[in-house]
């Protein structure tokens, strides 16, 4: 590198490009793809090839109505490098949605997304670095619908991750929290046991022929590529807040709907790769009697969960579809209640898959016989 040749040097007090116009326009696309970027504005101040200089810009843009990117900082060629600050405000059913949603068979009518962080990007070192600090990225109001239907089969009000630092040379991410409250989910599965997300989230086939994988080049000897760090995430707290779940069954002779609310869950100290087992707290209640909570430690590699589990005055009548064919009664009334400890593991050598210790009980158990003969009470 000390031989390397110096740049042509070249200085610009201010270059100031007002009002400018980018259009871009896909006819590739089933829909052909249309977006204007109007008015750029770009200011570049004090700008030298030399080494030293203090090379300031500005660059902002409004991508559609109140969508507007902002970018400023520093940057030099001689080494290249940058460090700034950039913010994406005002997205509404964020731009790149609208460039693959005829994959999809789903629509996203209403959704805010503001994006921002600090970054630095350095090649006099080696390998060369590139970081992202104090990253926030917020979604409200976020909709998704089955293509050509108002009903919203997805909700999301508010969701928010916090304090997002990435180091690419050293293959960090961390983030301080994901937080999301009040989010609401309409789901189904059909009578062939398909669920109505898979549907909507499956990309359909390209109209072009996709090529066959190609194998990645070599990175090295063998020796090196087992020596290749792999990419490490930690999130310190992951929380779901109020959530609600509305499911029909499709699938049984009679559909059984299934409602969930209040659903809470926290999650602390998030590791990938997965190496310690993760902290889980969850509650919610269920059918509008019912309460669920679980309480413990999950491990995922291999699967192994220890729970604290309290159930109580889960309602029986919402089972009922899933006996039609084998059994000729009905249920009047009843609830399930569950107190103990479970333990679930998918290795165990020395020991039951699932065990249980803890209190179970039905009350107020009454099924009918549908030919009328007796009644059961219990």
């Amino acid at each position: 590198r000390e031989d390397k040749k110096p740049l042509l040097p070249i200085e610009i007090g201010l270059l100031q490009i007002g009002s400018g116009i980018v259009e871009f326009r896909d006819d590739s696309k089933r829909k052909p793809f249309e977006i204007s970027i109007v008015p750029i504005e770009i200011k570049l101040q004090n700008f030298t090839t030399r080494r030293g200089g203090e090379n300031t810009y500005a660059f902002s843009a409004e991508v559609r109505k109140e969508e507007l990117l902002n970018w400023e900082g520093y940057v030099s060629l001689d080494p290249i490098e940058s460090e700034g600050k950039f913010s994406l405000t005002g997205v509404h059913g964020p731009v790149l949605w609208l460039y693959v949603k005829d994959r999809f068979n789903l629509d996203i009518p209403d959704g805010l997304l503001n994006i921002s962080a600090r970054y630095r990007f350095d090649t006099a070192v080696e390998p060369f670095n590139f970081t992202l600090a104090d990253g926030e990225v917020s979604l409200t109001n976020l909709m998704l619908t089955e293509s050509g239907k108002d009903e919203p089969v997805i909700s999301i009000p508010s969701f928010l991750v916090h304090g997002i630092n990435v180091d690419v040379a050293r293959k960090n991410v961390d983030i301080a929290s994901v937080e999301s409250k009040d989010a609401q989910f309409k789901g189904w599965m059909e009578k062939d046991k398909t669920v109505n997300f898979q549907k909507l989230f499956t990309p359909e086939p390209s109209e072009t022929p996709a090529e066959p994988p190609k194998e990645p080049p070599s990175t090295g000897t063998p020796a090196a590529q087992a020596e290749q760090r792999p990419w490490a995430v930690a999130l310190k707290e992951f929380a779901l807040k109020n959530y609600g779940v509305d499911f029909e069954d499709r699938s049984t002779p009679t559909p059984a709907h299934h409602r969930i609310a209040a659903l809470n869950t926290t999650v602390k100290d998030l590791h990938v790769p997965f190496k310690e087992p993760i902290n889980v707290d969850l509650g919610f209640q269920l059918n509008e009697t019912g309460s669920v909570h679980a309480n413990g430690t999950v491990g995922l590699k291999p699967f192994d969960a220890n729970i604290d589990l309290r159930l109580s005055s889960i309602p029986l009548k919402p089972l009922e579809p899933y006996l039609e064919g084998t059994a000729r009664v009905a249920i009047d009334s009843g609830s399930l209640d569950m107190n103990g400890d479970l333990h679930l593991a998918t290795e165990h050598p020395n020991a039951p898959m699932l065990t249980y210790n803890g209190n179970f009980g039905i009350r107020n158990l009454a099924i009918s016989d549908l030919n009328g003969v007796s009644s059961l009470v219990s």
